[in-house]
């Protein structure tokens, strides 16, 4: 490939990539989010960041429980015991200093909750 075309295919990529990440998220999600940080908003901050990722933030004073971790994932991403439709597929947890502590998501093969250590992809 030419230089010129792999920078113009770069640009595009980059364009493309900006556009989508600058979605707004669909109203159910954002509604989800809003009711989810409600429940959870003397423990933890909830907040998106793009259109894959729901993020946890731990409050001063709190160390983040794994068991909660888990229902702050099923209360979102799951309506009985199945995956829900919407443009968020991964948890984020991070504790009160900010550093990422793990990731949850869904393993549609086993039907099961998964804890990750990659906090993006």
């Amino acid at each position: 490939m030419r230089p010129g075309r792999r920078w113009a295919g770069m640009a595009i990529l980059s364009v493309a990539t900006f556009v989508l990440g600058c979605e707004e998220l669909p109203p159910a999600d954002a509604q989800r989010v809003a009711q989810v940080n409600a429940r959870h908003a003397a423990r933890y901050e909830l907040s998106t960041e793009g259109n894959l990722y729901l993020v946890a933030r731990a409050r001063p004073g709190v160390r983040v429980d794994s068991a909660e971790a888990e229902r702050i994932f099923a209360e979102f991403f799951l309506q009985q015991g199945k995956r829900r439709e919407g443009a968020l597929v991964y948890l984020n947890l991070y504790d009160e200093r900010g550093d990422f502590l793990y990731q949850l998501y869904y393993d549609p093969a086993t039907h099961r909750i998964v804890r990750g250590k990659t906090e993006h992809y």
